[in-house]
């Protein structure tokens, strides 16, 4: 009978009793999931403990003091850390909505299909198709996007040239934009490291 290291990281806008709640839950749903057992989650540490008021300078920091200081059997121990995340610069928009709530999405375009003009839904014409360029690109390149769009859809399917030139147009073009609108910054945030020795 061994143990094993677990980790989860939280907000840093929890505070101190909200993440003993959220241990709290974690424990239970383990017992749900494992029973009494050895099952190296959550269930097997007694209590969430926080050591120490520092914010380690890094995420590996935190692990670190974290594997030192953890004891099999004993409680999860919960610290903050400072590390870095890349995020969007300006995540782009389609039609007022973002890129998380829509649905069929070729990068820049939101792209919806008409099937109620197709005989069936595997025989769906490609070209039958309503695009929704995103909010950040100039009239021009929303023009363009929607042309190239259209010529790529309508061809997806042929071998000739013309098809293999049209995917090609757009892929370049789509390429270029993808770059300026998915564009990404590091941004420092704060964050909660919880873990502990869990036996298995």
């Amino acid at each position: 009978m061994g143990s094993c290291s677990i980790y989860r990281q939280f907000p840093s806008r929890r505070t101190k009793n909200q993440l003993g709640k959220i241990f709290e839950n974690l424990s239970k749903q383990a017992a749900y999931d494992h029973g009494h057992q050895y099952s190296g989650s959550w269930n097997m540490l007694s209590d969430v403990e926080f050591p120490t008021d520092e914010t380690f300078k890094t995420f590996e920091d935190a692990e670190n003091y974290l594997s030192k200081e953890a004891q099999k059997w004993g409680p999860a121990l919960c610290v903050k850390f400072k590390s870095t995340r890349w995020v969007y610069k300006s995540p782009p928009t389609f039609g007022g909505k973002t890129a998380t709530e829509i649905g069929l999405l070729k990068e820049i375009l939101y792209v919806k299909y008409d099937y109620t003009k197709c005989t069936t839904l595997y025989n769906a014409l490609p070209h039958i198709v309503e695009c929704i360029p995103a909010d950040q690109l100039t009239p021009d390149e929303a023009a363009t996007a929607i042309r190239l769009c259209k010529e790529e859809h309508k061809l997806t399917y042929d071998k000739s040239e013309a098809g293999i030139k049209a995917r090609e147009a757009w892929k370049i073009f789509n390429d270029a934009l993808v770059k300026k609108l998915w564009a990404q910054t590091n941004k420092p945030y704060t964050a909660w490291l919880m873990g502990g020795q869990a036996a298995d």
